[in-house]
């Protein structure tokens, strides 16, 4: 008697064990489909203004329909698709606005955190990066390498500050101008020798712990950003073709 009722509590758990792994399965495929898709736009393999479907995206990654929806979810809340009614997802296109928005975030934290990380770090911490910034890019791949370890190096400077809110704010700027600086490098002569100067006269301020030149050399490098995406952006056909709208009363005389 008493061993027939333990058989039937343990047989009427058992669905319960199972849909709970269902769910558990179908959550890492939701994150496996997110940090494929993240990634896919942050490097611009999807590109920016084109629309996308989710029985297209399943064919692509090779993942369940009900994975990508859950990963464009979270896209979406990131702003970084936008859902079209019976069309699938907006890719969200790269602007001027969001690019100078980006900017003024940068220069709000960046130059902080250089300057709280001054004398916290030695030149030991420096090696890993070397090699990405003495060498540049050259190509697509190279590019990749070397924007992985300028986002490596700048979530180390953040640490560095003791603060670790920083490091959450670093990673998501990082994340979100990188489309921006993957365009500016695709676009324009190619930057590594100024990268290089750039990297060497940070770390030697750093090292240093000259918070004031560190603070005022990352700056700078913002700034120049700032203005390389914004040429990049103004070369592009789609926008230099793009008629300029007049504001309504623009030719009203004033008395």
């Amino acid at each position: 008697m008493h061993s027939g009722r333990t058989r039937k509590k343990r047989d009427a758990k058992a669905p319960v064990a199972s849909k709970t792994k269902r769910e558990a399965s179908g959550a890492n495929l939701g994150e496996t489909a997110y940090l494929i898709l993240y990634r896919k736009i942050i490097d611009l393999s999807l590109h920016p203004g084109s629309t996308v479907s989710e029985p297209e995206l399943s064919t692509m990654l090779g993942l369940t329909r009900a994975s990508i929806r859950s990963a464009m979810l979270r896209l979406t809340q990131e702003k970084l698709v936008t859902p079209i009614v019976r069309q699938g997802y907006l890719i969200s296109p790269l602007t001027i606005k969001d690019s100078l928005d980006i900017a003024q975030i940068r220069l709000l934290v960046e130059p902080h955190v250089a300057f709280l990380a001054a004398g916290r770090l030695s030149n030991d911490d420096f090696l890993p990066f070397r090699t990405a910034y003495s060498t540049g890019y050259f190509d697509e791949a190279s590019l990749g390498q070397f924007l992985k370890a300028n986002r490596a190096l700048k979530l180390m400077l953040a640490r560095a500050t003791g603060n670790e809110r920083f490091e959450k704010m670093m990673a998501e700027i990082v994340d979100a101008v990188e489309r921006y600086t993957r365009l500016s490098f695709m676009t324009l002569p190619n930057m590594s020798r100024s990268l290089w100067t750039g990297f060497v006269d940070l770390t030697n301020a750093l090292v240093e712990g000259n918070a004031e030149a560190a603070e005022a050399i990352l700056r700078t490098q913002v700034e120049v950003g700032r203005e390389n995406v914004t040429r990049a952006l103004l070369s592009r056909p789609e926008i230099i073709s793009r008629s300029l709208e007049v504001p309504s009363g623009a030719g009203r005389r004033r008395n």
